[in-house]
C-alpha cells in the first residue's frame, strides 16, 4: 500500500481543516464554558511535518474562534502560544507551555476579558483556567497521539518533523496525560451534568411563573369582559348613571370610566349617563372594531403610557363598542399584587409593539429586559432561550451569571400583549462555576507536582542511561564491568544492564570481523581500474536518486573528485554523447526489472581523454520506502579494447598475408615466362645485322625487363608480407632514402598544386631495412596525405595545401614524419585507421589496403606507424630502430 504523499504545506492546510472543524464542534462545560481540541491537529501537524506546517494548521484551525465569538483575540493568543511552545528548547513541549499561559497567556486574558470585557471576577478566573488547561491538553493529545503512531510505524514523518523522541519528553508528556486527561474528562462529565440540572429547573421555574401568570390573566380578562357585559346591558336597559356607579362598584371591576359607542360620532360615558365630548380622533373611529383589542394612545400621563381597550358588543340587536382607558401604571399595580412571581424570577408585560408596559422583578439584577423585549416580539422565546449580555454583537456566554432564562407566551386574547416570565441564572451558574474553578485548581495543582516529578524521574533516567553508556562504553569483550548504584539500585535497570553489555561484547566481535571485511574490500576496491559505486533510486519518486557513493579509487582512474561528481547525474554528464542515450536507457531497463546490466561506453576524464569503461549494475528489490538499491563497478578497458583491436587487426593480416603468398605464388610463374620472353627477345635482337638494330628497340626492350625487375621486386614484398619469404636486410642511410623518395613525390604534389617540403638533418642516420620497404611506406603516406588535401579542397576550402617530410632521430629510433593540413582523422575512423579493407574514400578510389601492408611491414622491421591530428591535419610518423654505421 503506497502512502500519500504531500508536500509539509499541504499537510499543514489538511490538519488545519480538521482542526477547524473539530473547534466548530465544540465540547461545552455549560455556564458558558467550552472546550476546544481542534489545535491537536495543529501539534500534531508540527511533530510530523515541520514548524511552517504546523503554523499553518494553527492558523486556519484558530479561524474557528473568530465565527464563535466574533472577535479575533483568542486566534492571535493561540497563534502567539504556538510560537512559544514550538521553538526550539531542552523544556518538555506541555512544559513550556504552562510557562507561557503563567507568563504571557494569563495576564494577556485578564488584561482583555477584565478591562475590554467587563468580566466579573470569577468568571474571569475561570476562564483563564480553562484556557491554560485546554492549551496543555491539545498538546498532550498531539503529543500522545504522534508518540503511538510513529511507534507502530503508521506514520513517517518529513525530513521537517521530529525523527526520534526523547525519554525526557516522554516521562512528562506521560504525567501530564495520566493527570490533565482524566480532569477535563471529569470536569466535562461533572460540569455537564449540573449544568443540565440546573437549566431543567430554570426552565421549570420559568414555565411555572409563565402558566401562573397567564391563568391569573385569562380570570381577569375574562371577570372583565364580563363586568362591561353587565354595565353595557344595563346603560341599554334604561339604567340611570347612579345605578351603574353602585353597579361597578359591586363588580371591583378596578377601572373608574367606561365608554359606551354606538354610533361613529356618539360616545357616552356609561358611569354619568352623559355624552362625552372626546376629539381624540384614534379614539373616535373606534367603531369599526369586531374584536376586543388595545390600542395604545399617544401622549403620557404623569409618565405613564395610556391605551384603550376596546371591546365590540352585540345585546338584544343593537352592536357598539365599549371601551376603557387604560396606563402602564394600572397593570404595573395588578402586576405588583401577584404574589406568584418566586425569587430569583421576574415577570414582563409587553405590548403588541414589544414595548414593556410592566415588570415586577423579585431578586433578580440586570439589564437583559431590552433584549428579551426584542426576542419575544420576534417569536424567538416562544421555549426556554438564556439571554444575556452582548459582546461584540453576539452573546457573551462566558458572563452567563449576568444572564437569565426567559420565556414568552404566545399574543394574550383580548389584547395581544405578551407575558415574558425570566429567571435569573446568577446563582446556579455562579456556584457551578465556583466547583469548576476548584477543580481547575486541583489540577493545575496536581499538574505542576506531576512536572516536578516528571523532570525528576527524567533527570533520574538520564542519569543511569548515562551511566550505562559510560559503563558499556569502557567495557571490552571479555573484561569484568562494575555497574555504578544507579543502576544496581533497580532489578530491571541491572538486568537490563547485563543484556545491554553481552549485545555490546557481541556487537563488538561483529564489529571487528566486519572492520576487516570492509578493509578488505578497500583494499581491493582502491586500487585502479575498477571503481566500485552504489546508490539508491525511487521509481515512484520521477526516478530520485539517493546515497550516491564511491570507492576512493575514481579519483585515480578518472581524475575527478568526490565534490565534482556528486551524483549520478553528473557522471552520466561525463558520458560520451554518442554513448549517453543507449547507457541511460539500458540503465532503466534495468532498474525497472530489478536486473542486472553491463554496458561499455566512453566516458570523460578530467584531462578531457575520453577512455572506454565496462559496467557492471545490480539492482535490488524495492525496499519499504519505495527505494531500490543499485551496486555496480566500472573498469576502465581502453587497454584491453585497443589489445582486442590490435588482435582483431593482426587476426586480418595474418588471413591477408595468406592471400598474398598464394597471389605471389601464382604471379611468380608469367612473369618468369615473360623475363625469359623477354631475354630470348633481347638476344635475338642483337644476332641482327647492326643496320636493322634501332636504339629505341633496345630501350624498350630495356625498359621492359626494368619494369619486370620492379614487379618481382613488389611480388618479393608481398612474399615478406605474408611471411612467403625471408627478408634480406641491408644499411641504408637516411637521408639517401628521403631524398629518393622527395625526387618522386616532388613531381606529383606539384601537378595537385600542393607545396612538398623536406627537412632532414646534416648529420646521416642508419636504419636496417630493404630500400623499396621504406619507399614504399613512405610513397603510400605521401598518397594519403595528398588525398585528403583534395578532399578538403571539394569541399569548399581552397586554402593552399602543404605536406612537410621531415626526419627526426634520438639515441635508438629514427622517426620519418609525413604531416599535411588536410581533413585530419576523426576519433571512429583514428580506432579502424590500420584495419585491411578500411577506406574512407569514395568506391573504386581505394583497396584499404595500402595502411594495413605498410603498418605491416614496419612491424616486420621491427617499428611502427602512429597518426595523430594536429591543428590543420594529421601526421603520421614512421619509426624505425636505429643502427650505428660500424655494425652494418
Amino acid at each position: 500500500m503506497k502512502r500519500l504523499t504531500l508536500s509539509p504545506i499541504l499537510w499543514g492546510v489538511l490538519c488545519g481543516c480538521l482542526g477547524f472543524a473539530a473547534n466548530m464542534a465544540r465540547f461545552s462545560l455549560g455556564t458558558g464554558v467550552d472546550i476546544l481540541l481542534g489545535n491537536v491537529f495543529s501539534y500534531f501537524a508540527f511533530r510530523a511535518f515541520g514548524r511552517r506546517s504546523g503554523l499553518i494548521a494553527i492558523t486556519i484551525s484558530a479561524s474557528a474562534t473568530v465565527l464563535l465569538w466574533n472577535h479575533p483575540f483568542a486566534w492571535i493568543i493561540w497563534i502567539v502560544e504556538y510560537v512559544f511552545v514550538t521553538r526550539r528548547s531542552k523544556i518538555a513541549a506541555p512544559a513550556r507551555d504552562v510557562i507561557f499561559w503563567s507568563l504571557i497567556g494569563a495576564p494577556a486574558l485578564f488584561l482583555f476579558y477584565g478591562l475590554i470585557m467587563g468580566m466579573d471576577l470569577l468568571s474571569m478566573l475561570l476562564v483563564v483556567l480553562k484556557q491554560g488547561a485546554n492549551g496543555v491538553a491539545n498538546i498532550v493529545i498531539a503529543d500522545v497521539l504522534f508518540f503511538v503512531l510513529f511507534t507502530r510505524r503508521w506514520i513517517h514523518p518529513t525530513e521537517h518533523g521530529v525523527s526520534s523522541i526523547s525519554l525526557r519528553e516522554s516521562v512528562v508528556v506521560l504525567f501530564f496525560s495520566l493527570v490533565l486527561l482524566p480532569t477535563v474528562v471529569a470536569l466535562w462529565t461533572t460540569s455537564r451534568g449540573a449544568y443540565e440540572r440546573l437549566s431543567d429547573e430554570s426552565q421549570q421555574t420559568t414555565m411555572r411563573v409563565l402558566r401562573e401568570a397567564e391563568v391569573r390573566y385569562n380570570d381577569l380578562v375574562d371577570r372583565y369582559f364580563q363586568n362591561i357585559r353587565a354595565l353595557t346591558q344595563a346603560y341599554l336597559d334604561g339604567a340611570d348613571g347612579a345605578q351603574i356607579r353602585e353597579m361597578a362598584r359591586t363588580l371591583n371591576t378596578g377601572f373608574e370610566r367606561f365608554y359606551v359607542q354606538v354610533k361613529p360620532d356618539h360616545i357616552v360615558d356609561i358611569a354619568s349617563s352623559t355624552r362625552a365630548e372626546i376629539h381624540d380622533e384614534r379614539i373616535a373611529d373606534t367603531f369599526q372594531y369586531k374584536f376586543p383589542a388595545m390600542r395604545p394612545l399617544p401622549g403620557t400621563e404623569g409618565g405613564a403610557r395610556k391605551f384603550q381597550w376596546v371591546v365590540p358588543f352585540e345585546i338584544g340587536g343593537r352592536h357598539g363598542v365599549t371601551f376603557t382607558i387604560v396606563s402602564t401604571s394600572d397593570i404595573q399595580r395588578i402586576l405588583d399584587a401577584a404574589t406568584f412571581v418566586q425569587s430569583n424570577s421576574a415577570l414582563m408585560v409587553l405590548d403588541a409593539d414589544g414595548k414593556v408596559v410592566a415588570l415586577k422583578r423579585n431578586a433578580i439584577e440586570g439589564h437583559w429586559e431590552q433584549r428579551v423585549a426584542e426576542l419575544a416580539s420576534a417569536n424567538q422565546l416562544l421555549s426556554p432561550v438564556r439571554v444575556g449580555k452582548l459582546i461584540f454583537g453576539v452573546p457573551a456566554m462566558v458572563m452567563e451569571s449576568e444572564s437569565v432564562l426567559a420565556l414568552a407566551s404566545a399574543p394574550l386574547k383580548g389584547t395581544n400583549w405578551r407575558l415574558v416570565s425570566a429567571v435569573s441564572l446568577e446563582k446556579g451558574v455562579t456556584s457551578l462555576r465556583r466547583q469548576q474553578v476548584f477543580l481547575l485548581f486541583q489540577a493545575i495543582a496536581i499538574l505542576n507536582l506531576a512536572a516536578l516529578v516528571a523532570v525528576s524521574v527524567s533527570r533520574t533516567g538520564r542519569e543511569i542511561s548515562g551511566d550505562l553508556i559510560n559503563a558499556i562504553e569502557k567495557s571490552t569483550e571479555s573484561g569484568a564491568v562494575v555497574f555504578p548504584k544507579s543502576i544496581t539500585r533497580f532489578g530491571e535497570t541491572r538486568d537490563m544492564a547485563a543484556r545491554l553489555l553481552s549485545v555490546h561484547r557481541k556487537f563488538l566481535r561483529e564489529k571487528r570481523e566486519l572492520d576487516r571485511e570492509r578493509w578488505r574490500i578497500e583494499q581491493i576496491a582502491a586500487e585502479p581500474p575498477l571503481v566500485i559505486y552504489a546508490y539508491e533510486v525511487n521509481i515512484d519518486a520521477g526516478y530520485r536518486v539517493a546515497h550516491f557513493q564511491t570507492s576512493p579509487s575514481r579519483q585515480k582512474v578518472y581524475g575527478w573528485t568526490p565534490d565534482e561528481v556528486p551524483n549520478v547525474g553528473s557522471w552520466l554528464d561525463r558520458i560520451h554523447p554518442d554513448d549517453k542515450e543507449a547507457v541511460i536507457a539500458n540503465l532503466l531497463k534495468t532498474i525497472e526489472k530489478d536486473g542486472r546490466s553491463i554496458s561499455e561506453y566512453r566516458v570523460k576524464k578530467k584531462n578531457g581523454e575520453y577512455v572506454w569503461v565496462v559496467d557492471c549494475a545490480i539492482v535490488g528489490a524495492p525496499a519499504e520506502n519505495g527505494f531500490r538499491d543499485v551496486i555496480g563497478f566500472s573498469m576502465d578497458i581502453t587497454e584491453l579494447k585497443v589489445m582486442r583491436e590490435k588482435l582483431v587487426q593482426a587476426a586480418k593480416l595474418s588471413t591477408l598475408g595468406e592471400m598474398a603468398a598464394g597471389l605471389a605464388h601464382e604471379i611468380n610463374q608469367p612473369l618468369q615466362a615473360i623475363t625469359f620472353a623477354a631475354a630470348n627477345l633481347k638476344y635475338d635482337v642483337k644476332k641482327l645485322p647492326e643496320t636493322e638494330i634501332t636504339p629505341k628497340i633496345l630501350q624498350r626492350i630495356e625498359r621492359i625487363e626494368h619494369q619486370i625487375d620492379r614487379a618481382s621486386e613488389i611480388i618479393s614484398h608481398v612474399g615478406i608480407f605474408g611471411r612467403a619469404t625471408p627478408i634480406a636486410r641491408e644499411l641504408l642511410s637516411v637521408n639517401a632514402v628521403i631524398d629518393a623518395i622527395a625526387a618522386l613525390a616532388r613531381p606529383m604534389c606539384l601537378d595537385a598544386a600542393i607545396y612538398f617540403d623536406v627537412k632532414h638533418p646534416d648529420e646521416d642516420a642508419f636504419v636496417s631495412a630493404q630500400q623499396v620497404m621504406v619507399e614504399q611506406i613512405i610513397m603510400n603516406l605521401i598518397s594519403n596525405a595528398r588525398d585528403a588535401i583534395g578532399d578538403r579542397k571539394k569541399a569548399g576550402d581552397e586554402t593552399p595545401g602543404q605536406i612537410s617530410l621531415q626526419v627526426g632521430r634520438t639515441p635508438s629510433e629514427v622517426l620519418i614524419s609525413v604531416e599535411d593540413n588536410g581533413t585530419g582523422i576523426s576519433d571512429d575512423n583514428m580506432r579502424r585507421l590500420f584495419e585491411p579493407f578500411f577506406t574512407t574514400k569514395a568506391p573504386g578510389s581505394g583497396t584499404g589496403l595500402g595502411l594495413s601492408i605498410s603498418f605491416g611491414i614496419a612491424t616486420e622491421l621491427g617499428g611502427a606507424i602512429n597518426a595523430v591530428n594536429t591543428g590543420g591535419g594529421a601526421r603520421f610518423t614512421l619509426i624505425m630502430p636505429r643502427v650505428q654505421r660500424a655494425t652494418a
